[in-house]
């Protein structure tokens, strides 16, 4: 409506700001852990290729320090499976944090909508009731 002025729009767009902020956040966080994904599934492969591959050499004849070697490594796959679940685990926390404050940003940026709008109504409210009076006052004055 024209001549309407909300006092808090300034607040309300910041509020807006922050809430996309948040959601570029959670966004950046989810393809994170869709990453760290990838790599433990990555990692999983490799130790099932490693186990696969030594027991092909345990058939054929394994030296000891082959069998050390393969030993080694699966141990290697092993911790870092364990260190990005880790990771992920964390990852997924700071993911839910970060829902916490965006739902707790879009609660503020509703009720400052639904304040907007509450004013815009008592103004249209007020606008019309200042025309009934004008048309009222030339009625009168006419008679």
């Amino acid at each position: 409506m024209k001549g309407f002025n909300f006092s808090l729009q300034k607040v309300l767009e910041y509020k807006e700001t922050l809430l996309n902020e948040e959601i570029s956040k959670i966004q950046d966080k989810l393809s994170k852990i869709n990453k760290t994904q990838q790599d433990i599934e990555s990692v999983g492969l490799r130790k099932t290729q490693v186990v696969k591959a030594t027991n092909e050499k345990c058939s054929q004849g394994i030296t000891v320090e082959n069998f050390s070697c393969h030993s080694k490594y699966f141990s290697f796959l092993h911790d870092t499976e364990k260190r990005l679940y880790t990771i992920q685990s964390k990852q997924k926390e700071q993911l839910d944090n970060l829902k916490n404050i965006a739902q707790m940003r879009q609660k503020e940026k509703k009720t400052l909508e639904k304040l907007k709008e509450k004013k815009l109504k008592e103004f249209g409210y007020n606008l019309k009731k200042q025309e009934q009076n004008f048309i009222d006052d030339i009625v009168s004055a006419r008679h």
